[in-house]
């Protein structure tokens, strides 16, 4: 006959085995390992989705990461509300706001592209302009650190990303991804591995002063002015 174990004791088995004072445990017994375990099994019960410790670029092993809201099913916010506290896996670090921030005040073409009203070529408005936004957005959001988690305050400090967002999936909103990397979103909405060959930028001021450009062309401009590229024999730059 087993031994009964009360519900009490067993609250308090996982006490143990979650703080540093367990003893008889087994030689292959992780804390992180139990604690993913642990909170799928509450996930299961109650709602809410485990984002596991492995996919999570800068776990600091002392918890787990739930995600309450999602693409598919309602917010299960009402019982993970009085658990979950900010930490460095659900929003993004100081190091890492500060790389961001960093990074947008480099000169960068597919910035430029996204924030553009207008452009010309060769220093003439250019009448016609057929525009890949969503291949560009992806290069922009490719670009930012691999940690970068999507929250609100990633879009205080970097608006034009989640504009960039918004190119490559036009039903993006924030709630749905929010907790999760940038990365993951990126790699959801991504295009086929030959989309750097894709002419993504066509620019047309005559027949004679026209411009159709691959990413490999961007990523090749030549920044001369604020606001201004050289790309082969034209230069292509915002406009008034």
């Amino acid at each position: 006959m087993g031994n009964h174990v009360s519900a009490a004791n067993l609250g308090n088995a996982v006490n143990v085995l979650l703080g540093t004072g367990a003893i008889n445990l087994p030689s292959d017994f992780t804390q992180q390992a139990f604690m993913d375990d642990l909170a799928e099994v509450i996930c299961r019960h109650v709602g809410g989705e485990l984002i596991p410790s492995r996919r999570l670029f800068d776990s600091d092993s002392n918890g787990v990461t739930i995600e309450t809201t999602g693409n598919h099913g309602s917010p299960r916010k009402a019982f993970w509300s009085d658990f979950v506290t900010p930490s460095s896996t659900s929003s993004n670090s100081a190091r890492t706001l500060s790389e961001l921030a960093l990074q947008a005040t480099r000169r960068d073409i597919f910035s430029d592209l996204l924030s553009a009203g207008k452009l010309q070529i060769d220093g003439k408005p250019a009448i016609m302009v057929s525009y890949r936004g969503d291949l560009i957005a992806q290069e922009r959001i490719n670009a930012a650190p691999r940690s970068t988690i999507i929250d609100q305050h990633l879009f205080e400090v970097r608006p034009d990303l989640l504009k960039a967002c918004h190119e490559m999936s036009r039903d993006f909103v924030v709630e749905d991804w929010a907790g999760r990397h940038l990365e993951e979103f990126a790699s959801e909405y991504a295009k086929g591995p030959d989309h750097d060959k894709t002419i993504v930028l066509h620019l047309m001021g005559t027949l004679e002063r026209q411009a159709k450009l691959t990413l490999e062309a961007l990523w090749n401009a030549q920044p001369i002015e604020p606001g201004a590229w050289r790309i082969g024999t034209v230069t292509i730059s915002r406009g008034a």
